[in-house]
């Protein structure tokens, strides 16, 4: 598997942001974990996923379901994991080994977004990837955030600018060391 980096944190404007500055800045691919459940979710309400996905509130009410976004994809992701608790990082798994033929084009890894589980942080543990926790100055971790865990990294971004390369050089040059080590290490 090439070299892997996860991103957790709020579903915000913030952490997307650290998602495209990170994407650029490493040249990864990106995967977002929870499309399977934007493009079901999307297929319910007839909305495009893109759009669903960036434009929409998770508080948007529907009417025709009875539910706001965030408890319809709740439930999608609940009723997902009782069926099969690997779907989301098989969904992953089948991606990463769908686009393993770009990397003739020079991307070094993939970065995975939208890590919430436990099981999915231990997937990515497991794969010997990096997860990285995104949270917003000023703001308390809440209940459902993952347990960081030695290895992993933290950034924190404010309210006020979005995060670019710059403020972000020492995650950057640690998230280069872990993508050359991985590298190394499959090459040995």
């Amino acid at each position: 598997m090439k070299p892997l980096i996860a991103i957790t944190g709020p579903h915000s404007i913030r952490t997307r942001d650290v998602v495209k500055t990170l994407l650029t800045a490493l040249k990864l691919l990106h995967i977002n974990i929870r499309q399977p459940i934007v493009d079901f979710t999307a297929d319910c309400v007839n909305v495009d996923p893109y759009h669903l996905d960036h434009h929409v509130p998770l508080h948007q009410y529907f009417s025709e379901c009875g539910v706001t976004l965030r408890e319809m994809q709740k439930t999608i992701h609940h009723y997902l994991c009782l069926a099969n608790k690997n779907y989301l990082t098989d969904f992953a798994k089948k991606e990463m080994d769908k686009n393993n033929f770009l990397f003739l084009h020079g991307a070094c890894g993939f970065i995975v977004s939208n890590i919430t589980t436990e099981t999915e942080a231990a997937w990515v543990r497991k794969n010997n990837g990096l997860l990285i926790h995104v949270s917003e100055h000023g703001f308390l971790a809440n209940e459902l955030s993952l347990k960081k865990q030695p290895g992993d990294e933290e950034i924190i971004t404010c309210r006020e600018s979005p995060p670019d390369v710059q403020n972000l050089a020492g995650v950057i040059n640690r998230i280069s060391q872990h993508l050359q080590q991985s590298i190394n290490a499959k090459a040995a």
